[in-house]
Formats: structure tokens, sequence, C-alpha cells
């Protein structure tokens, strides 16, 4: 496995908090301000490769860190994502967690909106396969709709 820069000390350098399983970093190419990453220790390079107590501690890690870094930055809201494979756009194959903090002041205030309002808008054709894919996804999950209401 080729060693990647968050499973060297390297990653320490911008590092501010850690728990035995997971570290928060800043990122150092920030999109805007407070921009940070929760990266697991052990490699993994995606969620689905966590354990349920690594995902447990995944968890309590983003409870601690999240309020924080939203003080932190002075904001009330934020992106949490994360990019898995490199046709998602994942630079490093490593599993890391983009939080990004979010309030009415930042520079990409509206901007992600107007790129999720875009997105609704043109969906270039595959709001006419929503039922199809359903039924395609019941049959590969064996799904079968519960009568239970909501």
């Amino acid at each position: 496995m080729k060693a990647d820069v968050f499973c060297t000390p390297k990653i320490y350098e911008t590092t501010f908090f850690e728990t035995p399983q997971f570290l928060a970093a800043y990122n150092i190419y920030p999109i805007i301000r407070g921009h940070s990453l929760i990266i697991p220790k052990r490699h993994a390079e995606r969620i689905t490769d966590l354990s349920a107590e690594e995902l447990l501690s995944l968890k309590e890690t983003l409870s601690i860190v999240i309020p924080k870094l939203l003080k932190a930055f002075d904001a009330d809201s934020y992106n949490l994502s994360i990019n898995a494979g490199e046709h998602a756009g994942m630079a490093i194959n490593h599993l890391h967690l983009h939080i990004v903090p979010r309030s009415a002041s930042d520079p990409l205030h509206g901007k992600l909106i107007e790129f999720y309002h875009t997105l609704n808008n043109d969906r270039s054709g595959y709001a006419s396969d929503v039922k199809k894919e359903v039924a395609r996804l019941r049959k590969v999950f064996k799904y079968t709709q519960s009568q239970t209401q909501l």
C-alpha cells in the first residue's frame, strides 16, 4: 500500500484535535476559512472500510469537532462531505471528511445553493427514470416495501 500524506507525521503539522482513532486537521487548501478534515488514523480509503467501532468513534469525533469549529469561525451552518474514489474528486486515497463552516457572511454564501438549484433544474431527463431506478434498486436490495406509515 502506497503511503499517503495522511499516513505520515506531516499530517500533525495541521492537526488541532485527535482521538485514539481520528485526527481533525486544518485543510492546507481551504475553500474558505475553517475548512477542516476528519481523518482516520488507520489507513482506510472509504467509509465502508471502517469498523462499527470506528464509525461510532467518528460520530463522537464529529460531535466534538463540529460545534467548536462553528464557534471558532462564527458560523451557524456547515457542509460535511466525503469524496470517495477518483471519479468523485478524491485527491488523496485515504478517507477524509470535509467540514466547511458556513455563515451568511462567508464568500460561498449562496453559491453552493445556486449550484444545487442549477442541478435541480437541469436533470437531463433523469427524473423520468425515477420509478424505473427505484424498481431496479428494490430488486438489488431485495426490498419489500413496509406497510408501516411514517
